[in-house]
């Protein structure tokens, strides 16, 4: 019946009508049900019945506009809501392109008719961190008093804050500012969630680079020997493979010294093992004072020791290696040795003239520290100082 009367009734002309017939037809009606129990004089009953139709008239005519004015008032607040809800939705709409646009959650659906809480709760303390702040959302904010009690965080506390006289003052019954009050919620959770991923991948990122230091801590230690501070076998083999390959590209010398400590075994024998570490430490310490920029030291093992220096010719590695050779008896000082007892025998060897490749170059150093050894120790030898017979000599062992 309703919605006949709505599909009906859909224009104010036709309203007009039906309260018009209205009151005509109760003017017209009127008279017949009173006239049984009136003596109407004849002259005047035709006023009357005049009387009661204008009277309908007048009755369908004030309901016309008393329904109107209704309406109209009706539409004026449908007209003032349907603005506000249009403002509403390009301020939602802004705030929700700033957020993608920018990626930052800092943002807030403004009220400025939002209450202070510390005025409506007549907060006299002033450790709450909202009090004396104006149009702050203290349901937002950690650390809030509230019935003398500290709040948490507002994930912790929205329960019992959405039934807060404060909160609800706020929000009252606009949908608008609770729909507000709600994405500024969404955005403080997102902001808070946002703020805790990122601490947590600072933290990554600390525990990463702790990780990449204790890592190349790690391949330091594993590349050096731990006794004399220089590379190691392996890293030296690495290494001279890596400046090889670079100098046959770059057709450039490098030469490779070897020298090894002619009475080791009889310091070891005769002052014990602790000596003998530490004339390596020293050696070790000697060749990393001596061989700077661009040089490479290791140790080979034992109380072999390699340098190697690129784009160095076989004139300027021979001496080198007898300066190395003649600084020994600084070591022997140090260590407070014989001087007899700390020398070296040195062999060195280059590319081109010596090898063509890794393998080959450390055997050349060491066939030329082998005759140096043969030949009385304590001296330096270039592979290709060696005559034939010497070379086809090189199967004898090391048994000095």
């Amino acid at each position: 019946m309703l919605k006949f009367l709505a599909q009906r009734l859909s224009s104010m002309r036709r309203i007009f009508m039906v309260m018009i017939a209205f009151g005509l037809t109760m003017g017209l009606v009127f008279p017949q049900i009173v006239g049984p129990f009136v003596t109407w004089d004849p002259d005047r009953k035709i006023y009357f019945r005049l009387a009661c139709l204008v009277a309908g008239f007048l009755v369908g005519t004030f309901c016309y506009f008393l329904v109107k004015i209704t309406l109209y008032q009706r539409n004026m607040e449908l007209a003032q809501r349907k603005v506000e809800l249009e403002d509403a939705k390009e301020k939602f709409s802004t705030l929700t392109h700033k957020v993608i646009r920018t990626q930052d959650w800092n943002v807030i659906f403004e009220d400025p008719h939002l209450p202070n809480c510390w005025e409506v709760k007549n907060c006299s303390s002033t450790a709450c961190p909202v009090y004396g702040r104006v149009h702050v959302r203290c349901w937002l904010i950690a650390g809030t008093f509230c019935n003398e009690k500290v709040q948490g965080r507002f994930a912790q506390k929205l329960a019992d804050c959405s039934e807060c006289s404060v909160y609800r003052q706020a929000v009252g019954q606009n949908p608008i500012n609770e729909i507000g009050e709600n994405f500024n919620s969404l955005m403080l959770a997102v902001r808070e969630k946002e703020e805790l991923l990122a601490a947590a991948n600072d933290e990554l990122k600390d525990q990463y680079a702790e990780l990449e230091i204790l890592h190349k801590q790690a391949r330091e230690m594993a590349d050096t020997d731990l006794l004399t501070g220089l590379r190691n076998h392996a890293h030296f083999q690495h290494h001279l493979r890596w400046e090889v390959d670079r100098a046959c590209r770059q057709h450039k010398p490098l030469s490779l010294i070897m020298l090894d400590l002619d009475h080791f075994k009889t310091i070891n024998d005769r002052f014990g093992h602790q000596k003998g570490d530490e004339v390596l430490k020293r050696v070790g310490k000697l060749l990393r004072n001596e061989i700077r920029k661009g040089g490479y030291t290791a140790r080979y093992g034992g109380e072999e020791f390699m340098v190697v220096l690129p784009e160095a010719p076989s004139g300027e590695a021979m001496i080198t290696a007898d300066r190395l050779r003649s600084l020994m008896k600084e070591v022997a000082h140090e260590v407070e040795l014989p001087e007899n007892l700390v020398s070296a025998s040195v062999g060195v060897g280059d590319l081109p003239d010596c090898a063509s490749d890794a393998d080959s170059l450390i055997s050349a150093a060491d066939t030329a520290l082998l005759f140096a050894k043969r030949c009385g120790r304590d001296r330096v030898v270039y592979f290709r100082d060696l005559s034939g017979a010497e070379l086809k000599d090189r199967r004898r062992t090391r048994g000095w």
